[in-house]
Formats: structure tokens, C-alpha cells, sequence
């Protein structure tokens, strides 16, 4: 079994489904994106 380093994770708040979501850490957050409309 392979085991991954480095690998970390944050709980970000899903405001279309309620819960509490697990992301990677290497996920964009949308607050830094730009909009797009």
C-alpha cells in the first residue's frame, strides 16, 4: 500500500449543501478567483 507525504487537507464550509466539506490544501479558494459573470 502506498502511502502519500505531504498530503493535508482543511474543512471548508459548503454554503450550497449546509455541511462542513473536507478540500485539499491545493484547491483554489474562491476567494482569491476572479468572477467570471
Amino acid at each position: 500500500m502506498k502511502r502519500h507525504l505531504n498530503t493535508s487537507y482543511r474543512l471548508v464550509w459548503n454554503h450550497i449543501t449546509g455541511p462542513l466539506v473536507v478540500a485539499s490544501e491545493l484547491a483554489r479558494s474562491s476567494i482569491n478567483t476572479p468572477p467570471f459573470w
